[in-house]
C-alpha cells in the first residue's frame, strides 16, 4: 500500500461452532478474492493477541502508524552490543515463553514454524540417490579405445608429459578454472579443445602469429557474449538436470592424457548417468537468447545447429563439433550431452565418440605440434 493511499478495510467473521472462518474480504485488489496478505496478517496479529490474553486489540500505535524518528544508537548500547559478539544466539532469546515440540526440536508457541515442520521430510541428495560412475578424469584407457599419435610425431609427448594419477590430480586441482593459477599454467604449451577447430580446418598455412595465439597462455576475454554465456551457464546445467531426472553433475577441471599429453581440455562439466560418467558442453548463445532454439536454426547463419533427418543436431561442420570430439577424445568419456540455452528453449543432444573423425584431427594436431608449436616454443627459450 502507498503511503497516499487509504487504510484499506478488512472483513473476517469466525464461526464460534466450528472455530473456521466464514467471510473474509478486503478493499485491496487481491482481497476481492477473501484471499490477500492484509486478511493473513489480520488473523495472525489476532492469534497473537489471543495467545497473550488480550481482551482488547491495543490503543498504541504501530511504528508504521508513527512519523518516521532516526534516533541513533549511544555509545553505551554500542558497547554493550560489542560485548555480545560470539554469544550462542540461544541467550539472546526469551527462555520463558511456553514452547512446542516439532522434528526440528522445541518451537515458540505462536511461531508458524511448526506448522510447516509437520510437512517436513528429510530428504537425500540427488548424488545419494543416484548412482555415481568413475568421475575420476581422464578415465582409464581401454585398448584400443584412443587414436594413436602418428610414429612420426610421438615426440610430441616428450614435452609435457604426465602419469594417469598426475593428470588426475590436475583436473581435481583446476576445478575453478579461471580462479585457479594451475588452469592457466597447465595450458601452457598445450593445444586446447576451444582451438582444435581452428587447426582441424585451417586452410592457409601455420605462420607465427597463428601459432602464437594457439601456444600462448590463454588471456581473459572480456565481451558481452562471454559475460552472458558465463551468466546463463548454470541456469542452463539446472534446466538440464530439470529435465533429466536420472542425472547429476560434478565439477570438472582441465583434463591432460597421458596417451597425448600435448593436448587438453576442459569441459562444462562431468554428468553421472545411470552409472556411467560422461561430460555436458553448454553453449548459452547471445545471438538466439530471445529466440526458440528452432527460430535461431532458421534465421541465424551458421548457427551451431542443422536439421537432420528431420530433426534437430548438433552441424558436424560447427567449430563446437572439433571441441566436443577433441573432448571426449582427451577425457576418455563414453558420450557428450550438447546443451543449447536460450531464455525460451533448452535443446540436448547426446553426441557419441567418433573415432574416425578423432583420429583425422589427431594426425592434424600432432603434425601442428611438431612441425610449429616445438620450434616455436624452442624459439622462445633461446
Amino acid at each position: 500500500m502507498r503511503k497516499s493511499e487509504r487504510p484499506h478495510s478488512l472483513r473476517v467473521c469466525f464461526d464460534p461452532a466450528t472455530q473456521l472462518i466464514n467471510i473474509s474480504k478486503c478493499s485491496c485488489k487481491a482481497g476481492l478474492s477473501g484471499r490477500c496478505s492484509h486478511l493473513v496478517g489480520l488473523v495472525q496479529a489476532l492469534m497473537h493477541y489471543q495467545q497473550w490474553g488480550m481482551n482488547e486489540i491495543p490503543t498504541e500505535m504501530s511504528c508504521t502508524e508513527l512519523q518516521q524518528r532516526v534516533v541513533p544508537s549511544t555509545t553505551e548500547a554500542i558497547e554493550q552490543l560489542r560485548g555480545l559478539t560470539g554469544t550462542p544466539l540461544a541467550y539472546l532469546l526469551n527462555s520463558s515463553l511456553p514452547t512446542e515440540e516439532t522434528v526440528l526440536g522445541p518451537v515458540q508457541v505462536g511461531s508458524p514454524l511448526p506448522f510447516h515442520a509437520d510437512k517436513y521430510e528429510d530428504k537425500q541428495q540427488a548424488s545419494d540417490i543416484l548412482p555415481c560412475g568413475d568421475t575420476a578424469f581422464p578415465l582409464a584407457p581401454e585398448v584400443g579405445s584412443y587414436p594413436a599419435v602418428p610414429p612420426q610425431y610421438i615426440q610430441c609427448n616428450s614435452v609435457c608429459p604426465i602419469t594417469l594419477d598426475q593428470a588426475r590430480k590436475l583436473e581435481r586441482d583446476t576445478v575453478k578454472q579461471a580462479d585457479s593459477g594451475d588452469w592457466f599454467k597447465a595450458r601452457e604449451n598445450r593445444i586446447t579443445a576451444s582451438n582444435f577447430h581452428k587447426i582441424h580446418k585451417r586452410v592457409k598455412d601455420f605462420n607465427n602469429k597463428f601459432t602464437e595465439s594457439i601456444m600462448s597462455a590463454p588471456k581473459s576475454v572480456s565481451s558481452i557474449p562471454c559475460s552472458y554465456g558465463t551468466a546463463h551457464e548454470s541456469i542452463a546445467k539446472g534446466k538440464y538436470c530439470e529435465r533429466k531426472a536420472s542425472v547429476h553433475l560434478h565439477d570438472c577441471g582441465f583434463v591432460v592424457n597421458p596417451q597425448f599429453s600435448f593436448i587438453g581440455a576442459t569441459p562444462d562439466a562431468k554428468v553421472c548417468c545411470k552409472g556411467v560418467t560422461g561430460i555436458v558442453e553448454v553453449k548459452c548463445p547471445y545471438s538466439a537468447r530471445d529466440m526458440t532454439v528452432g527460430q535461431a536454426v532458421q534465421q541465424l547463419p551458421r548457427f551451431c545447429l542443422c536439421e537432420s533427418i528431420g530433426k534437430l543436431t548438433l552441424d558436424r561442420g560447427n567449430d563446437y563439433y572439433c571441441q566436443v570430439q577433441g573432448q571426449l577424445l582427451v577425457t576418455g568419456a563414453p558420450f557428450c550431452d550438447f546443451i543449447v540455452y536460450t531464455k525460451c528453449d533448452l535443446f540436448i543432444e547426446r553426441i557419441f565418440p567418433d573415432h574416425d573423425f578423432q583420429r583425422e584431427m589427431m594426425d592434424k594436431l600432432s603434425s601442428f605440434y611438431c612441425n610449429y608449436g616445438l620450434p616455436h616454443m624452442q624459439s622462445k627459450t633461446c
